[in-house]
C-alpha cells in the first residue's frame, strides 16, 4: 500500500481499519538499550577479551549486523553491535590487513549509524572518528567516503554545520570520480552532495543547499547502472524532503515526498525514515492529522523506527498537546509503544 492509498483508506474507514496494528509494547526501550551498550563498547577498550575471527566469518557478521539495521531490529543490535565491534577490533589486532581495517571502519560506520536514531550525544562522533581512523588504514577510497560520511554527520548533529560541509566536500575531492566503470563511486558521490546540503539547510543557507543538490543531481547522471541510479535519485528526493523541512519549506518538502515511491524504497529503515519525514513534514504544514497517520503508517512498515528513532518521538509528544487530539485515537497507545511518556 503506498502512502496516498493509505491517506484515503484511513480518511474513509479509520485508522485502525487501514492495517493491523502493531502489538502492544512488551520490548524493552531500545533507545535506551542502545546508547547504554554502544557507550560501554566505546569507552572501554575493545577486542581485549575478544577472540579473532577469520576475515570472511567477520564480514558475514557484519552483513548479518547489516541486514538487522536495514530491518530496524535495533534491540537486537544493541547486543550485535558492541559484540561485532570488539571481534573487529581483536581481529585488526591479530591481523592487521586493509580488508580487516575496512571491516572494522564499517561496523563503527553501522554503530555512528545507528546512534544517528538517538537523542545528541558524544557517541557519535566517537564512533565516526574511529571509523575514519579505520578506514584510512584500509586504503580504499570507498570505505574512507562512507566513513567521512557518516564523521560529516555527527559533526551536522552536534551543531558543526561548517565543518560537516567541509568533510563531505573533501570526501567527494578525494573519491577517483574518473573511473566510469564503478557506478557506486559515482553514487556515494550523490549522497555526500546531499549530506552537504542538508547541513546548509540547517544551518539556513537555501541557496548553498540548493547549488548542492543541483551538483547531486549532476553527478547522478554518471551512474550507469539503472538499479545504482535509482537508488542515488531516491536518496537525494528523501534528503531534499528534510531539507526543505529544516527550511521552514513544507509545501516545497511534500512536493518531493510525492515524488518517492514507497514501494521502491530498498530496506525497511529507509521506509520508517521517510515516513517519519513525512510526518514531521504534515505537521509542520499544519495537518496534526495527516502528520498522526504517516506515523502509524510508520509504525506498521517499521515499528523499530518509530520506537528507536528520537524524532519520531518528540513528534508524538507534541502530538499529544494538538487541538486535533481528539482526531487521533491512536497516539496513545502509539506513545505507549515507542516508550514515550504522555
Amino acid at each position: 500500500m503506498d502512502r496516498r492509498a493509505f491517506l484515503g483508506a484511513a480518511s474513509a474507514f479509520g485508522v485502525a481499519a487501514a492495517f493491523t496494528r502493531p502489538a502492544a509494547a512488551d520490548e524493552p526501550d531500545p533507545a535506551a538499550l542502545l546508547e547504554r551498550r554502544l557507550s560501554t563498547c566505546l569507552f572501554v577498550s575493545t577486542g581485549t577479551n575478544t577472540a579473532p575471527m577469520p576475515t570472511a566469518d567477520l564480514r558475514a557478521r557484519l552483513e548479518r549486523a547489516q541486514a538487522g539495521y536495514n530491518a530496524c531490529r535495533y534491540v537486537w543490535l544493541s547486543d550485535e553491535l558492541p559484540r561485532l565491534i570488539s571481534t573487529a577490533e581483536a581481529s585488526m589486532a591479530a591481523t592487521p590487513t586493509a580488508e580487516t581495517a575496512a571491516l572494522t571502519s564499517t561496523s563503527y560506520q553501522l554503530a555512528a549509524h545507528a546512534l544517528a536514531k538517538l537523542l545528541v550525544s558524544g557517541l557519535q562522533p566517537m564512533a565516526a572518528d574511529r571509523a575514519v581512523h579505520r578506514a584510512q588504514q584500509a586504503d580504499d577510497p570507498l570505505v574512507l567516503a562512507q566513513a567521512r560520511r557518516v564523521l560529516s554527520t555527527a559533526a551536522r548533529r552536534i551543531g558543526d554545520y561548517e565543518q560537516a560541509e567541509r568533510v563531505g566536500i573533501r570526501a567527494i575531492e578525494d573519491l577517483p570520480l574518473t573511473r566510469q566503470d564503478l557506478p557506486a563511486t559515482w553514487r556515494h558521490a550523490v549522497e555526500l552532495w546531499c549530506v552537504a546540503g542538508y547541513a546548509a539547510a540547517i544551518r539556513g543557507d537555501r541557496d548553498r543547499s540548493v547549488e548542492c543538490y543541483r551538483e547531486a543531481a549532476t553527478v547522478a547522471t554518471q551512474v550507469s547502472d539503472h538499479h545504482q541510479l535509482q537508488q542515488a535519485r531516491d536518496y537525494a528526493l528523501a534528503h531534499q524532503i528534510s531539507s526543505a523541512y529544516k527550511l521552514g519549506d513544507s509545501a516545497t518538502a511534500l512536493e518531493a515526498a510525492r515524488q518517492v515511491r514507497l514501494d521502491a524504497l530498498p530496506t525497511t529503515e529507509r521506509k520508517g525514515r521517510y515516513l517519519v519525514d513525512l510526518a514531521m513534514v504534515w505537521q509542520q504544514h499544519g495537518h496534526d492529522d495527516r502528520a498522526h497517520r504517516a506515523l502509524l503508517l510508520a509504525e506498521h512498515h517499521a515499528p523499530g523506527e518509530v520506537h528507536t528513532r528520537s524524532s519520531a518521538r518528540r513528534l508524538i509528544s507534541s502530538l499529544a498537546a494538538s487541538p486535533q487530539r481528539g482526531g487521533m485515537p491512536e497516539l496513545g497507545g502509539l506513545a505507549r509503544r515507542a516508550h514515550v511518556i504522555l
